[in-house]
């Protein structure tokens, strides 16, 4: 008996996931904006200090993996203090 009610609850929960899947649908990836990187990002402050490790690691994407949510809220303030020209909040 608790096998068929397992059983059964497993199969309301596949039948809502699939449900909530077919209700919810992903929107169009299009039309969307076009974006562009900023042109001349060497002459800010922020140019000027990734430049030199740029030049040491080229081919690598500058990616750098934080360990808590604190440390990447404190690297998005620090960033966005320093940013002189724009800022790309996604």
């Amino acid at each position: 008996m608790e096998l068929k009610i397992i059983g059964v609850l497993l199969l309301a929960l596949l039948a809502a996931g699939v449900l909530i899947r077919i209700l919810n649908l992903l929107s169009a990836l299009e039309p969307r904006a076009l974006s562009q990187a900023l042109p001349d990002t060497e002459s800010t402050s922020l140019g000027q200090g990734v430049v030199p490790v740029v030049a040491a690691h080229p081919g690598l994407t500058g990616l750098h993996m934080l360990d808590d949510g604190r440390s990447a809220f404190a690297a998005c303030v620090l960033l966005a203090r320093a940013a002189t020209r724009g800022l790309d909040i996604d």
